[in-house]
């Protein structure tokens, strides 16, 4: 299943609270636009260092469970 097939020109993606436990690997494939993805307040606890290899120029942002503090993550 292609969670967000047809989104190709998508360039902003806020998945904040969304009680999310885990991402695909393929999830995010066929978005080669995405510049933005904030994922605060979820339950993820790893994501693989391939899961937006398309996305060449992408921002993931994750607000800390332990604090106010923001953490970008460069892929």
């Amino acid at each position: 299943m292609d969670t967000f097939a047809g989104l190709w020109n998508l360039r902003k993606l806020d998945l904040d609270r969304n009680q999310i436990s885990s991402l695909s690997r393929a999830a995010f494939t066929h978005l080669s636009s995405l510049e933005v993805v904030h994922l605060g307040e979820n339950r993820i606890k790893e994501i693989h260092g391939d899961t937006f290899e398309h996305a060449s120029s992408l921002k993931v942002y994750s607000t800390s469970v332990e604090g106010p503090e923001t953490k970008q993550l460069h892929f």
